[in-house]
Order: structure tokens, then C-alpha cells, then sequence
């Protein structure tokens, strides 16, 4: 994992030598491509998700089982070149908090899981509206109590882009997961956006609709989202050793930009079809579910 560390500091320091002005290629007047060259709205974030209690039907799981998830993450100032290069850095820190599994012979009313990663994603523009994005997420991915074995990972993966217009682009590629059970997950669809009024993604893992009246200062939409990679290494007395969730769900949103320096993000919808898949054990299926969902998102 070190040189992993080491390679990424390695290459934003040489692409931010070649840096030329920020945003040169995010900008709504310059752009060739609606994935590539849109601007960032925000640079920092936390929300809190939580999924209402609902039935398993599995014994030994008590009356129903309850989901908290809460997520804080930061984006670097991104580095550019003179080439159509482009390198963000983010660092994420996911909590996931269930409520109602059971662990070894006893019963553990309450397990904790985490996702201690970097993000770092290269959108890399070509001549004739074609473009790569190459994604890397090294981290931790394991339970919270006494991890064990094998719980860091570097998933990675890319995907090409295709800017048919200013407004509309195609895109596809793949994810590698290593030491995960879903060892690849596909990435594909298209956008399309009208510089910041409306924007339209058609796709797996993501489908959304959002628009942004009153000058972008309102947003509001709907959209599906699709997991099935998440995937924890268990504490080192749990025979079970891994548990992954596989997971979709649909919801509608609100956002208000406070004074143009917060946003404020409230979602709710309904999860279905959840499921969590232990590497030696039972597979548990949730009863579908309402949540809801409160963010904070910051451009400084």
C-alpha cells in the first residue's frame, strides 16, 4: 500500500508542475464535453442516511434489522496541464452502522463498518470530443471491531467518453475490485446536460434527473442508484470472515445553495432488493424500506 501512497504524490506533483491556470477546462463557456467539463459546485461534504428497521426473515436477526450510514469527504484543489489533463484527489471516510446482526455464537445488537479510502480520478481530454477517465480508490474496507486478514484493497478501473455535442455525451468502462466477491462491476450510459439548468444520466450504477432553477441556487430531482460491490473483512473472531451488500434503491431530492458558499442536500426514497452475502454464512434478504437522507456540502 505504500507504493501505492508514494505513486500518487508522485504523479500529482509532476502533472502539478505542469499545471497551467485551474479550471481552465471546467468552464461552462469553453466546454467541449458534459462529463469532462463541467465545473466542480463543491469541495467538501458529510451527510447522514438512515434506513428505517424492516424484517429479514432470518432467525436469530430479532424482530428487523436498521441501516445508518455517514460519510465525510474533501476534494484537493485539482491539478492541470497543457494537455487536456486533469487530476483530482479526494479522501472519503464512509461509516456504516447495523443494527441487528448477530456474530459468532452470541448476539452483537450493533456492528460498525468502515471505508477508509483515497479517490483519485485522471479526466484526461481528447481531440474530437473523446475522453478517458481512469479512477483509483486505495483504503481500508473492513469492520469497525478488531479487523483482521486482508483489509486493504485498491479498487480501480476507467472509462471512456464520447462528446457527441457540448450537451451530450456517451460513456462506458469497468471496476476492479481485488480481494472483493464482485471482482468487476461495469460503468456505462449518457448525459445530458444544459449547461447548469437541467442535467439527464441515463445509466448503471446511476440514473438521475436534476434541475437547478432560480439561477442553480435551487436543485431538485429523482434518480436510482444501484450497488452491489460493498464489501467489509469481519473481525478476527467472526467465522464468516466477509460480509457484502447488494443494494438499489430510488429517491427524490432537494437541495438549497445557503449563500453560495454551503449547500444543503436532503434526500428520501425507498431501498429494495437488499441483500447481505457473507463469504461463510447465511444470505439475509431486507424487507424493502423508506430513508431518508441530511447533507452539508461547502465549496471552501
Amino acid at each position: 500500500m505504500t507504493g501505492w501512497v508514494k505513486f500518487i504524490i508522485f504523479v500529482s506533483i509532476v502533472f502539478g508542475l505542469q499545471a497551467g491556470a485551474q479550471n481552465v477546462y471546467r468552464d461552462w463557456n469553453r466546454r467541449v464535453c458534459p462529463i469532462l467539463d463541467t465545473p466542480y459546485r463543491t469541495y467538501r461534504g458529510m451527510h447522514f442516511t438512515h434506513y428505517l428497521r424492516t424484517d429479514t426473515g432470518t432467525a436469530g436477526w430479532g424482530d428487523g434489522v436498521s441501516l445508518t450510514d455517514m460519510g465525510f469527504w474533501g476534494r484537493l484543489p485539482s491539478w492541470e496541464n497543457n494537455y487536456g489533463g486533469e487530476l483530482e484527489v479526494r479522501g472519503h471516510i464512509d461509516l456504516r452502522i447495523l443494527e441487528g446482526m448477530r456474530r459468532g455464537s452470541g448476539v452483537n445488537r450493533q456492528h460498525g463498518f468502515m471505508m477508509l479510502r483515497g479517490k483519485a480520478i485522471w479526466h484526461q481530454r481528447y481531440w474530437g470530443g473523446f475522453g478517458l477517465q481512469a479512477r483509483m480508490e486505495p483504503g481500508i474496507y473492513t469492520a469497525v471491531s478488531m479487523p483482521s486478514g486482508n483489509v486493504l484493497s485498491v479498487p480501480l478501473g476507467g472509462n471512456l467518453v464520447q462528446a457527441i455535442t457540448p450537451d451530450f455525451a456517451v460513456f462506458a468502462g469497468m471496476m476492479y475490485y481485488p480481494n472483493f466477491a464482485v471482482g468487476r462491476d461495469p460503468i456505462l450510459g449518457m448525459v445530458y446536460s444544459r449547461y447548469d439548468e437541467v442535467m439527464v444520466q441515463l445509466g448503471y450504477p446511476e440514473t438521475r434527473l436534476t434541475m437547478r432553477p432560480y439561477g442553480g441556487r435551487l436543485q431538485f430531482g429523482m434518480g436510482a442508484e444501484f450497488t452491489r460491490w460493498l464489501d467489509y473483512r469481519l473481525g478476527r473472531n467472526d467465522d464468516r470472515r466477509r460480509i457484502r451488500f447488494r443494494e438499489n434503491q430510488y429517491y427524490g431530492e432537494l437541495s438549497w445553495d445557503t449563500r453560495g458558499f454551503t449547500q444543503v442536500d436532503l434526500r428520501a426514497g425507498y431501498t429494495f432488493r437488499r441483500r447481505a452475502i457473507f463469504s461463510d454464512g447465511p444470505k439475509v434478504a431486507f424487507d424493502d424500506t423508506p430513508f431518508v437522507s441530511l447533507g452539508f456540502r461547502a465549496l471552501f
